[in-house]
Protein backbone atom coordinates (compact mmCIF):
# COMPACT_ATOMS: atom_id res chain seq x y z
CA UNK A 1 0.00 0.00 0.00
CA UNK A 2 2.81 2.41 0.87
CA UNK A 3 4.55 1.51 -2.37
CA UNK A 4 1.34 2.31 -4.26
CA UNK A 5 1.04 5.75 -2.59
CA UNK A 6 4.70 6.46 -3.30
CA UNK A 7 4.16 5.46 -6.90
CA UNK A 8 1.05 7.69 -7.15
CA UNK A 9 2.92 10.55 -5.51
CA UNK A 10 5.77 10.16 -8.01
CA UNK A 11 3.28 10.17 -10.88
CA UNK A 12 1.62 13.33 -9.61
CA UNK A 13 4.99 15.04 -9.23
CA UNK A 14 5.90 14.06 -12.77
CA UNK A 15 2.65 15.51 -14.11
CA UNK A 16 3.21 18.75 -12.20
CA UNK A 17 6.80 18.93 -13.48
CA UNK A 18 5.57 18.38 -17.04
CA UNK A 19 3.07 21.23 -16.67
CA UNK A 20 5.75 23.49 -15.15
CA UNK A 21 8.12 22.85 -18.05
CA UNK A 22 5.32 23.48 -20.57
CA UNK A 23 4.59 26.82 -18.88
CA UNK A 24 8.28 27.75 -18.95
CA UNK A 25 8.31 27.06 -22.68
CA UNK A 26 5.19 29.19 -23.14
CA UNK A 27 6.76 32.00 -21.11
CA UNK A 28 9.91 31.85 -23.26
CA UNK A 29 7.79 32.03 -26.41
CA UNK A 30 5.92 35.07 -25.08
CA UNK A 31 9.20 36.77 -24.13
CA UNK A 32 10.51 36.15 -27.64
CA UNK A 33 7.36 37.66 -29.14
CA UNK A 34 7.70 40.74 -26.95
CA UNK A 35 11.39 41.11 -27.80
CA UNK A 36 10.66 40.86 -31.54
CA UNK A 37 7.93 43.48 -31.25
CA UNK A 38 10.17 45.83 -29.28
CA UNK A 39 13.07 45.47 -31.72
CA UNK A 40 10.78 45.99 -34.70
CA UNK A 41 9.34 49.11 -33.09
CA UNK A 42 12.86 50.42 -32.41
CA UNK A 43 13.77 49.68 -36.03
CA UNK A 44 10.78 51.67 -37.28
CA UNK A 45 11.63 54.55 -34.93
CA UNK A 46 15.23 54.58 -36.12
CA UNK A 47 14.17 54.59 -39.76
CA UNK A 48 11.90 57.55 -39.07
CA UNK A 49 14.74 59.32 -37.25
CA UNK A 50 17.01 58.68 -40.24
CA UNK A 51 14.52 60.40 -42.54
CA UNK A 52 14.51 63.40 -40.18
CA UNK A 53 18.30 63.46 -40.10
CA UNK A 54 18.51 63.40 -43.91
CA UNK A 55 16.07 66.31 -44.06
CA UNK A 56 18.13 68.17 -41.46
CA UNK A 57 21.33 67.63 -43.44
CA UNK A 58 19.64 68.94 -46.58
CA UNK A 59 18.39 72.02 -44.70
CA UNK A 60 21.79 72.73 -43.10
CA UNK A 61 23.55 72.43 -46.48
CA UNK A 62 21.16 75.04 -47.89
CA UNK A 63 21.87 77.31 -44.91
CA UNK A 64 25.62 76.78 -45.36
CA UNK A 65 25.45 77.74 -49.02
CA UNK A 66 23.46 80.86 -48.14
CA UNK A 67 25.92 81.78 -45.37
CA UNK A 68 28.86 81.33 -47.72
CA UNK A 69 27.14 83.55 -50.29
CA UNK A 70 26.53 86.25 -47.69
CA UNK A 71 30.17 86.09 -46.57
CA UNK A 72 31.37 86.34 -50.20
CA UNK A 73 29.51 89.63 -50.68
CA UNK A 74 30.49 90.90 -47.22
CA UNK A 75 27.00 90.96 -45.70
CA UNK A 76 27.56 88.43 -42.90
CA UNK A 77 30.49 87.38 -40.69
CA UNK A 78 32.42 84.20 -41.42
CA UNK A 79 31.40 82.80 -38.03
CA UNK A 80 28.00 81.96 -39.57
CA UNK A 81 29.71 79.68 -42.08
CA UNK A 82 31.68 78.00 -39.31
CA UNK A 83 28.55 77.53 -37.22
CA UNK A 84 26.74 75.90 -40.15
CA UNK A 85 29.71 73.62 -40.78
CA UNK A 86 29.63 72.50 -37.15
CA UNK A 87 25.89 71.85 -37.38
CA UNK A 88 26.42 69.87 -40.59
CA UNK A 89 29.13 67.76 -38.96
CA UNK A 90 26.85 67.08 -35.99
CA UNK A 91 23.99 66.09 -38.29
CA UNK A 92 26.29 63.74 -40.20
CA UNK A 93 27.41 62.20 -36.91
CA UNK A 94 23.76 61.71 -35.96
CA UNK A 95 23.15 60.05 -39.33
CA UNK A 96 25.97 57.57 -38.68
CA UNK A 97 24.67 56.81 -35.17
CA UNK A 98 21.14 56.28 -36.50
CA UNK A 99 22.36 54.02 -39.31
CA UNK A 100 24.27 51.97 -36.72
CA UNK A 101 21.14 51.72 -34.57
CA UNK A 102 19.16 50.49 -37.58
CA UNK A 103 21.75 47.84 -38.36
CA UNK A 104 21.86 46.75 -34.71
CA UNK A 105 18.07 46.36 -34.67
CA UNK A 106 18.17 44.33 -37.88
CA UNK A 107 20.86 42.02 -36.50
CA UNK A 108 18.93 41.57 -33.26
CA UNK A 109 15.74 40.78 -35.18
CA UNK A 110 17.63 38.27 -37.32
CA UNK A 111 18.86 36.52 -34.19
CA UNK A 112 15.41 36.47 -32.61
CA UNK A 113 13.86 35.07 -35.80
CA UNK A 114 16.54 32.47 -36.42
CA UNK A 115 18.35 34.07 -39.35
CA UNK A 116 22.10 34.54 -39.63
CA UNK A 117 23.18 37.96 -38.29
CA UNK A 118 24.51 39.09 -41.68
CA UNK A 119 21.63 37.67 -43.71
CA UNK A 120 19.77 40.42 -45.53
CA UNK A 121 16.13 40.27 -44.46
CA UNK A 122 13.66 42.96 -45.50
CA UNK A 123 11.70 44.27 -42.54
CA UNK A 124 8.90 46.28 -44.13
CA UNK A 125 6.81 48.93 -42.50
CA UNK A 126 6.81 52.52 -41.37
CA UNK A 127 6.03 53.94 -37.97
CA UNK A 128 3.41 56.24 -39.46
CA UNK A 129 1.39 53.23 -40.63
CA UNK A 130 0.62 52.19 -37.05
CA UNK A 131 -1.98 53.84 -34.84
CA UNK A 132 -0.83 56.00 -31.95
CA UNK A 133 -1.63 53.14 -29.57
CA UNK A 134 0.12 49.92 -30.47
CA UNK A 135 -1.42 46.92 -28.74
Amino acid sequence: MFAGFAHLNGLQRSLIEKERVAEEVRQAELELIVNVQIQFFLLLQSRRDLRYVHESIRRIRTQLEAAESFVDVGVAPYVNVLQNKVELAQAREQRILTENTIRTCEIQLNQYLGYAPNEKVTYAGALEEYPQKVE
